[in-house]
């Protein structure tokens, strides 16, 4: 059974171990919950569409199955879908029998999630192997307004930098799997302030 994932905006910022610890401290102040988690997300490129790229996120912790989770990005928005399986081999087989091939791993060793019912927002931190610290907040697509005040909200925790990308991209120009493209006009409309 695939699930259909709602399509959003996924704002991210980078920060180091310092800062990490601030904003940390700073949301459990506010009242923010924290959920921590680690996985390993295993990339897959179709054989026939470098466009058509799928995951397999192998939970280390909490322990879910694995899924696979075919994903897509159109102006700066994420859309995707899961799937679940019993076993990493069953995903595997999954994916190749539909021609996928393997093509890059991202371990998230250590991820924490800080949630605010009251507030209603999400915040993610996490610890990315030969990345660093970054962080994550999700934002509807029909709420594009709210990239802005994260922005400004965020900035004010001390945060700099700040990118629509997805973590496949900037994980291909870290390993310089992909020469760094001139940001597209809404990604620079939308992020400068």
């Amino acid at each position: 059974m695939v699930t259909k994932i709602k399509s959003n905006f996924e704002l991210r910022f980078f920060l180091d171990p310092s800062l990490a610890k601030k904003l940390s401290s700073s949301w459990k102040k506010e009242g923010y919950k924290v959920k921590i988690y680690s996985f390993l997300d295993i990339y897959f490129k179709h054989e026939h569409s470098s466009k058509r790229l799928a995951k397999i996120r192998k939970w280390k912790a909490p322990k879910f199955k694995p899924e696979v989770i075919f994903f897509e990005r159109k102006n700066g928005v994420k859309s995707e879908s899961r799937k679940k399986f019993k076993n990493l081999q069953a995903a595997v087989n999954f994916l190749e029998k539909l021609g996928y091939e393997k093509y890059l791993n991202i371990e998230k060793k250590k991820g924490l999630m800080f949630t605010n019912k009251s507030k209603k927002k999400t915040y993610v931190l996490e610890n990315i192997s030969g990345l660093g610290w970054s962080g994550e907040v999700e934002i509807a697509k029909d709420q594009k307004q709210r990239l802005k005040e994260e922005i400004e909200y965020l900035k004010s925790l001390g945060v700099k930098s700040f990118t629509l990308s997805s973590m496949l991209e900037i994980m291909e120009q870290k390993l310089g799997m992909k020469k760094l493209k001139k940001p597209k006009l809404y990604r620079y409309n939308i992020l400068k302030i």
